[in-house]
């Protein structure tokens, strides 16, 4: 699942147009993704980007809810989390 989820976010980052085409994936580790996203969409990215990975999972596990943690920070941070208020990702600050 975490292959075709890949795969899924280099397309729509690389080959469509749309808020990820924006972005650039910079790194896959283990279980997260490392995203560049543009400070002034990254809430239409940011919620682009979780639709996109839990369809590329869903597609190889289709009878485990999947979920997908957020992590909007200006810098890696392993323990970032945000969380979404009034329509926005919120932006962790450590």
């Amino acid at each position: 699942g975490g292959g075709r989820a890949a795969y899924l976010l280099s397309e729509a980052c690389y080959r469509t147009k749309g808020p990820l085409s924006y972005c650039r994936p910079i790194a896959y580790i283990h279980d997260e993704f490392l995203v560049i996203v543009p400070t002034d969409i990254y809430s239409e990215c940011t919620d682009e980007l979780t639709r996109v990975l839990t369809k590329g999972m869903s597609e190889y596990h289709p009878d485990v809810p999947i979920s997908v943690g957020v992590g909007v920070s200006s810098h890696w941070y392993k323990d970032a989390e945000s969380v979404k208020v009034n329509g926005e990702w919120t932006i962790y600050a450590q």
